[in-house]
């Protein structure tokens, strides 16, 4: 058995994670990082953005097992004898369990250990070993650890009804609790009993049972409880952190600070850990933003989780110049300007997720206000199946896109799914092999087989200006991520009618009443009726959660503006742990899709009266965003306050006595 080539294969084979090991350093701390490369011959670790000499480690533990039973590796290897160890580090720390293979050589223990049947691997440093104890026993455990190895069933738990111990807590990387979900509780003759959303993983059994020095006993937790007491526990524990270290350097919520002191408090450690630990729970809750606002006596973090702007915490507002220090730093902004607003940018990498965030500093009379945008594209590209439409639109949208040239265009408000819809019909249009080049700000998802442009104002290349460079380039279909003034339209008008298929976004209320606005933009009728194939407006709405419906009681003005029947009953979530009490359990699309058929084309050219439009469209089988809306209500999928929202004009919809 080479073990050189083992520790290669282990570090290599799991491509899909961005980190791989867990390194404790000689003061005790833990990293969860990718290690690369590691240089038996010069006896260093390198991991992805630093070089350690395997010196300056105690130990590093490869997550994943190596051979997936016991059994597998007696198999190989021939070897069927296992041991029983026992590791003194130089600062009282004491490592123990069962081996199959312990060598010293190269300057590290090589340890190939025995964890409920699988085989992991452990490195532990040669120079900060005091003792060294190894038991061939085939057995039990002479050291008193494996002998008591939990073998019952994973039972479920309320953390509600648990005291938590926060030692364990503190004892590990938030970045490893998150990623692998799991809440550590309390210590039970030598179990240490710890929550997961999935308790079946064993490579998280075993990093954290080798952290803990005793073994692990799973339980079941809710996920939505689990992340919310975790996080908790976490952020707290780092505001703490972060508050001793300000006021061991005399830092207060009123002190004026140079730019050198507010660039040094970005760079604490505490603020660090907290900026991190704030970041790595939004996106494991799936927010969509994060606000961090100074009011007059405290810092407010909120979320943006399914399109509600979220309350989280109320943080010490001394913190507040150190976070905002800490934000401009990751970013790449000027931390000496705090009088002007400022855009930054941060690409992050863990836990299988690939996260671009961008960042808007903006003064205030309080001081500076962050809203951090994340664009998670780890969670891939959707497909046109996936957008929520009916089937019979799905076909109707899929042939708009087939068409050889024309304009097609999805339109809505900020936030209402607009670039999903684009990049799903990208991802359509990219099956059939024509030369696709998108113009966007900023370019959300990279897509292969595409070539995409990100605008630049500031060196003034503008979505205009990118589209008249581009058809020099032999496209076929061609993306704007949005028109936004009368230039970008014309020209793409123009570029749909030599040959070209535009995909676009218009920020409008309806599907109808884009054409007006294109109208109103400059662009003439009689080339809007030839460019124009279809028109997709749609919104997001907020879904109930299943768990906890209730009756909604709804006032007789809304009922009314909303023209629901009177025998009509609607629904709500009421709040309950699996939707974290908001009685909402995630969004999805209304939209109404408009076909330019020859008969709305004559329209748009003679008269281009809206109500007529909008009466063809809906004599052709068009559903208004307010109908589709009113029968999801009626099927308990959505709140009638959510139709109330998004009614786009309350004369779309017929009421039932008028049917």
């Amino acid at each position: 058995m080479n073990f050189n080539q083992l520790v290669a294969e282990a570090i290599s084979s799991d491509q899909e994670q961005a980190n791989n090991s867990v390194l404790c350093d000689k003061k005790n701390k833990l990293e969860d990082t990718r290690l690369t490369t590691v240089d038996f011959k010069e006896q260093i670790f390198i991991t992805e953005d630093k070089s350690i000499p395997f010196a300056d480690v105690q130990y590093i533990v490869i997550q994943k097992p190596i051979y997936e039973t016991l059994e597998d590796y007696q198999k190989q290897t021939g070897n069927l004898n296992y041991s029983n160890y026992r590791i003194e580090m130089s600062d009282k720390f004491t490592i123990t369990g069962q081996c199959v293979y312990c060598e010293n050589e190269d300057g590290l223990w090589k340890v190939l250990r025995l964890h409920k049947n699988h085989i992991f691997i452990i490195l532990i440093s040669e120079k900060n070993v005091t003792n060294m104890d190894i038991i061939q026993s085939n057995g039990r455990s002479t050291f008193g650890r494996e002998e008591d190895r939990y073998t019952g069933e994973i039972k479920n738990i309320d953390l509600s009804t648990v005291k938590i111990d926060e030692k364990w807590v503190r004892k590990f990387p938030p970045e490893l609790l998150f990623k692998y979900q799991a809440l550590p509780l309390f210590k039970k003759n030598n179990f240490l009993e710890v929550a997961f959303t999935n308790p079946q993983q064993i490579d998280a059994m075993q990093v954290l049972s080798f952290i803990a020095g005793c073994n692990i006993e799973p339980l079941k937790a809710e996920k939505r409880e689990l992340l919310e007491y975790l996080s908790g526990i976490v952020q707290f524990q780092n505001e703490k952190e972060a508050l001793v270290e300000l006021e061991r350097v005399g830092i207060d919520a009123g002190k004026n600070l140079a730019t050198n002191e507010i660039e040094s408090l970005g760079k604490k450690k505490g603020i660090i850990n907290l900026m991190a630990s704030i970041i790595t729970d939004a996106i494991e809750k799936g927010a969509s933003d994060i606000h961090l606002h100074p009011r007059a006596k405290y810092l407010q973090l909120l979320y943006r989780m399914d399109g509600s702007l979220t309350p989280i915490r109320k943080l010490n507002l001394s913190l507040h110049q150190a976070l905002v220090s800490r934000i401009k730093i990751i970013g790449g902004m000027d931390i000496s300007e705090r009088r002007l607003p400022q855009d930054g940018r941060i690409e992050y990498a863990g836990n299988g997720k690939s996260i671009d965030m961008r960042i808007s500093v903006m003064p205030t009379v309080y001081g500076e206000s962050v809203v951090i945008r994340i664009l998670d594209s780890s969670q891939g590209l959707r497909d046109i199946n996936e957008l929520g439409l009916t089937e019979k639109d799905t076909e109707r949208f899929v042939n708009l896109l087939h068409s050889s040239y024309g304009m097609f265009l999805v339109t809505g408000p900020t936030g209402s799914g607009k670039s999903t819809t684009l990049y799903a019909a990208i991802n359509e249009k990219v099956k059939e092999g024509p030369h696709i080049i998108t113009v966007e700000e900023p370019v959300e998802y990279k897509m292969e087989g595409v070539t995409q442009i990100p605008v630049n104002h500031k060196t003034g290349y503008s979505f205009a200006r990118a589209l008249r460079n581009i058809l020099r380039h032999d496209p076929d279909v061609i993306m704007v991520g949005e028109i936004r003034d009368g230039e970008t339209a014309k020209i793409a008008v123009e570029s749909s009618l030599t040959g070209h298929l535009v995909l676009s976004t218009l920020h409008t209320n309806s599907a109808v009443s884009t054409i007006t606005r294109l109208v109103e933009m400059g662009v003439e009728p009689y080339l809007l009726k030839d460019a124009l194939v279809g028109i997709l407006a749609q919104r997001l709405v907020k879904k109930n959660c299943k768990h906890c419906l209730v009756e909604e009681k709804i006032p007789g003005s809304i009922l009314k503006e909303i023209q629901a029947a009177k025998n009509d009953k609607f629904y709500k979530g009421a709040g309950c742990a699996e939707c974290f009490n908001t009685g909402i359990a995630g969004r999805r699309s209304v939209y109404e899709l408009l076909s330019i058929t020859p008969e709305v084309a004559r329209e748009i050219n003679e008269t281009l009266d809206i109500n007529k439009l909008n009466q063809i469209a809906q004599n052709q089988g068009m559903v208004s965003l307010a109908q589709m809306a009113l029968e999801l209500a009626r099927k308990k999928e959505i709140s009638a306050l959510e139709v109330y929202k998004i009614r786009a004009n309350a004369s779309q919809i017929k009421t039932l006595e008028e049917e």
